[in-house]
């Protein structure tokens, strides 16, 4: 069977490294828009416990190199303060202990090159654009702009919020909506900070801060050769901001927030690093928040075209799930083709069919769940009265005598676990 994946994004490489892993036989190949040299570009994530369970399944290597000191910051607890310097909560991220899996603060170029690293040559078509798909009796057709045609079995749309494959699955008016948050941030070293912020990472590595104009959140993602971190400042923007603000405006942007906001000493953490961050020759980025509204289908009736990751379900980064769903899609829809296809080489019709019903089932609703749940927390985030600010800051405070078992349902999801109880229900 030939196999098409859309899109080489996080979602697109772990989908094509789990057909090589579970399908060896069958023919896959990745076509993706843009050109290789954009892959180094991107802010930082966090990669959950159940996103690393994903890759460890895929192979232990892979975790054991994200793990490096040089890669990534194992952060099992993150501080809520407000902007008059008050702790409101400490809220558990995921423990090892609890999840088997870490949560992992990195820099979303390193889990890029990571996945890149073993791929063959031929693997990846780059600047290959998607102008239409057409079903046709026997398979999938693909046009592409430069006016090449490719026929493949199955197609895979793992192209992202802009998804082109969308429309072929779900038709017009689902495209991505900007969700009102825009963030600006950034990467710093922390040998030239202040030194009480030095010794503050030291206890509290990990520390979002809300006002009543915005957000503003920094995190270590890596540790050697010196400690790194990543910041970002979220904010309420009724249109997208250009990506390309300059500098200067960014800083005045920036300090017209969070220049009077101070951390628990008195300290004026916030603006100290908004004047490193716009010193440096860091690259900063301007990064609006889009999402996919809830899909009423993830696949064609006949299975044959099918939507992964953000071209199925745009997370908001207030949801921290948008890798590691992406991640959860690659293995879910790998293991299902496996199952249905079973020892078949060509394409199987009633197979599509079932392996798309199937995974409709194990995704949708777990992906509308959390898109609902990260919206919510969004609102936290936007321009609010005093008293919406108040009220904000009671349910973070609440949030902190919640066990972290409250998590189990995302956090603790083990696809094997939850594809084999679907087929089990089937027999």
């Amino acid at each position: 069977m030939k196999i098409l994946i859309i899109g080489s994004g996080i979602c697109g490489l772990s989908t094509y490294h789990f057909i090589r892993k579970h399908l060896p036989t069958h023919t896959v190949h990745i076509y993706e828009a843009y050109p290789k040299s954009v892959r180094a570009i991107g802010a930082g994530l966090g990669l959950a416990p159940n996103g690393v369970r994903v890759l460890h399944a895929l192979d232990p290597a892979i975790v054991t190199e994200l793990l490096e000191p040089t890669n990534s910051f194992t952060g099992e607890t993150f501080v809520m303060r407000n902007s008059r310097g008050s702790t409101l909560a400490r809220l558990a991220l995921g423990s090892c202990l609890r999840y088997k899996f870490p949560n992992i603060m990195i820099a979303r170029s390193v889990l890029y090159t990571t996945l890149e690293k073993d791929l063959p040559a031929d693997a990846i078509t780059y600047q290959t654009r998607v102008r239409c798909v057409r079903e046709r009796e026997d398979g999938v057709e693909v046009e592409f702009e430069d006016g090449r045609l490719e026929t493949c079995d199955l197609l895979l749309g793992a192209d992202g919020v802009r998804s082109t494959i969308r429309s072929t699955v779900v038709g017009v008016g689902f495209e991505a909506q900007y969700h009102g948050l825009t963030a600006i941030g950034g990467f710093l070293p922390v040998d030239p900070l202040p030194q009480h912020i030095k010794e503050s990472l030291k206890s509290h590595p990990i520390v979002m801060t809300f006002g009543r104009n915005g957000f503003f959140g920094y995190a270590p993602y890596s540790t050697a050769p010196s400690l790194r971190i990543m910041w970002w400042s979220t904010f309420s923007s009724p249109t997208p901001p250009p990506r390309d603000l300059p500098v200067d405006t960014i800083k005045t942007q920036l300090l017209t927030r969070h220049a009077d906001w101070v951390d628990p000493q008195g300290e004026h953490t916030h603006r100290e690093l908004i004047e490193h961050a716009t010193a440096s020759d860091e690259e900063m980025m301007v990064i609006p928040t889009w999402i996919t509204p809830s899909l009423p289908r993830y696949a064609l009736p006949s299975g044959r075209v099918v939507l992964l990751g953000d071209a199925a379900h745009a997370m908001p980064p207030e949801s921290g799930q948008g890798a590691s769903l992406a991640l959860e899609d690659a293995q879910t829809i790998v293991l299902l083709l496996k199952h249905f296809l079973g020892e078949k080489q060509e394409a199987d019709g009633e197979a599509l069919v079932s392996v798309a019903e199937a995974f409709g089932a194990l995704r949708m609703g777990r992906a509308d769940y959390i898109l609902v749940e990260a919206k919510k927390r969004g609102d936290g985030k936007r321009s609010l009265t005093w008293y919406e600010e108040m009220m904000r800051d009671w349910i973070v405070w609440i949030m902190g005598f919640f066990p972290e078992r409250v998590h189990d349902w995302k956090l603790g999801y083990e696809v094997e676990v939850e594809v084999e109880k679907y087929l089990a229900a089937r027999r």
